[in-house]
């Protein structure tokens, strides 16, 4: 008997690391995959803002605007993946209106579920769907993979997503669907395990429901399957929010386009980055501004400039370079002696809570995360050189 036992807790401990390998195995490509990612998309959305601001016309803005959404929607999924695989909470708190968020989620998959012959409902009634404070990015993203699931899975009926507010300080929303069922309820959420299409093989890689679930956690939420039979599954999501006073329906917030602030000045921008075509959009952004930039692909080119009497307002650095990265490049900058104050902003898709680095025990004068708006630039750079200019 004893020794059987021992055989049974070996197996336990040889299955136990095998699940700790998978999931990291998954923490890092996610990772990886998500940052990687972003460069390119940074790009696309910042470059789309830039047609915007062109001139065009109207067919011609419908397209840029497609784009632009587009970029940023996959943008959000990158975002909340990459925190999704890091240690680092949440942060940037938003007001929402929950029954809005899941309903824009249902429109997304209207036009497939119809292809696929399925109903796809929302269930909610206006008394609960007050504004709240939370994090509506990421809950979206739960959401929408639970919804992507739903519709991919069932072959015919229904997918009803329900939203409850028993608790004030909750949202609660079940994803209900009448497909075949899920044989093994915390399985589903391990990664690399595949669920079966319904025509006898398995597709996707596996890590959509453990991502889902990573985010939950990190919302301190959860996510499990409640009910699941032949004839349906439900899955629940669950998640703490803060309510807010009740918007006014004819003054609900709308994205207004911030105003730039006259400097009074052009200035004078020195961007250093190692990426080219981060270099090159760097300088049609800010050559749009009236401003003059120079671009260098190195801490140490930055450096022979600024010791060459280069003149400058402000540097916009990149944090991960070969030879010197933009924490190294800030403290050189700050201890030359022939310059001015000269701000060194960071502008990166890497933050420096996800470096392991405090932004205030560093020489940076701030951080502008990748991709950023002309207009979110714009003001980063007038209120660091008008800081700057205060000392």
């Amino acid at each position: 008997m004893k020794t059987r036992q021992k055989t049974g807790d070996s197996a336990l401990r040889a299955t136990d690391a095998i699940d700790r390998n998978a999931t990291q195995r998954a923490v890092d490509l996610l990772a990886v995959a998500s940052h990687e990612i972003r460069t390119p998309l940074g790009a696309m959305l910042t470059t789309a803002e830039a047609l915007l601001d062109s001139g065009l016309t109207r067919q011609q803005a419908k397209y840029a605007t497609i784009l632009r959404d587009a970029a940023a929607a996959l943008l959000t999924l990158s975002n909340t993946l990459l925190d999704a695989t890091a240690d680092t909470e949440f942060d940037g708190r938003e007001n929402f209106r929950p029954g809005e968020l899941i309903s824009a989620i249902a429109d997304l998959y209207r036009a497939q579920a119809a292809a696929k012959g399925l109903v796809l409902e929302v269930a909610l009634t206006p008394d609960n769907d007050h504004p709240v404070s939370g994090f509506p990015g990421p809950m979206r993203q739960v959401l929408i993979n639970l919804v992507d699931n739903a519709v991919k899975y069932t072959r015919s009926g229904t997918v009803q997503l329900v939203l409850s507010r028993d608790d004030p300080a909750r949202v609660d929303v079940r994803v209900c669907d009448s497909g075949a069922g899920i044989s093994d309820r915390e399985r589903v959420f391990h990664p690399y395990a595949r669920m079966e299409s319904g025509m006898g093989r398995s597709v996707g890689q596996g890590l959509g429901l453990w991502a889902a679930k990573r985010i939950a956690e990190k919302l301190h939420g959860d996510l499990w399957v409640e009910a699941s039979s032949p004839t349906g599954t439900v899955f629940r999501f669950s998640t703490p929010v803060t309510c807010c006073t009740p918007w006014p329906v004819e003054t609900a917030p709308q994205p207004d386009r911030p105003i730039r602030r006259d400097p009074g000045r052009p200035y004078s921008i020195l961007v250093v980055d190692d990426n080219e075509a981060a270099r090159a959009l760097a300088e049609v952004v800010i050559a749009a501004f009236g401003w003059s930039v120079t671009a260098v692909a190195s801490g140490l080119q930055a450096l022979d400039l600024l010791n060459g009497e280069g003149r400058f307002d402000c540097i916009l650095t990149d944090l991960a370079m070969p030879d010197m990265n933009g924490f190294e490049l800030a403290g050189a900058v700050a201890a030359l002696k022939s310059v001015k104050p000269l701000p060194v902003l960071a502008v990166s898709a890497n933050r420096p809570t996800r470096l392991g680095v405090d932004l205030d025990g560093t020489a940076l004068a701030g951080f502008v995360e990748k991709p950023y708006s002309a207009d979110g630039l714009h003001r980063h750079i007038v209120d660091a050189v008008e800081a700057a200019q205060e000392r």
